[in-house]
């Protein structure tokens, strides 16, 4: 299993989370999976991955969990990997208001420590994971998240499902249409006994 370290928010990122003071908002756009060498280079300095392989869309947003932190969930698939590689690099960029530039956020490398990803030709399931990071005192954090992607977690899901259970008008709209329904046939069927009787006078 990979293991990556901590998030390093790059000089674009500190850039951005100043310019979010103005009253724009900080849009997290994508979260990037590369193949690159860090080879003891600064972090902070970088504007882009090494070697950029997948765009993973992003599914959901969480920055009121943790002050000053933000979680964010993306889909990974290699549907369009060409040839396999070590997932080594992730990197999250971002932009300032709907018109901005989008710049590299922060960047981790998980180096030697890295899993593989195949090529399209060994197709694997889509991967959700979550990488939390640093906003400081950034403001109006949000993201640009694809709706026709977005997959609930088995946590999400239980909790929903057990939400839906205990609630008292859980199921009043399905139980009011079984009580039509008994109530019509009673009403067809004493039509029928009624007609019957007068028949049979």
């Amino acid at each position: 299993m990979a293991k990556y370290p901590s998030m390093v928010i790059t000089k674009e990122g500190l850039s951005m989370i100043a310019e979010s003071q103005g009253g724009q908002g900080l849009i997290f756009t994508k979260v990037t999976l590369g193949a690159g060498d860090l080879n003891g280079g600064s972090i902070i300095n970088l504007t882009d991955l090494i070697d950029n392989r997948i765009n993973a869309n992003i599914t959901a947003i969480d920055a009121t969990s943790r002050p000053g932190q933000v979680t964010l969930t993306a889909v990974v698939s290699n549907s369009e990997v060409d040839a396999g590689f070590h997932a080594k690099e992730i990197g999250v960029f971002a932009k300032i208001g709907e018109g901005g530039t989008e710049r590299l956020y922060a960047y981790t490398n998980a180096g030697n420590y890295a899993d593989y990803m195949p090529d399209k030709t060994d197709p694997v399931n889509e991967t959700i994971f979550k990488t939390t990071f640093v906003v400081s005192n950034a403001q109006n954090i949000q993201a640009v998240i694809d709706k026709s992607i977005v997959y609930p977690t088995v946590l999400e899901m239980d909790t929903a499902i057990k939400k839906h259970n205990e609630a008292e008008d859980a199921h009043e709209t399905v139980f009011n249409c079984y009580v039509k329904s008994v109530t019509e046939k009673k009403r067809h069927s004493n039509r029928h006994q009624r007609r019957w009787e007068q028949y049979n006078v």
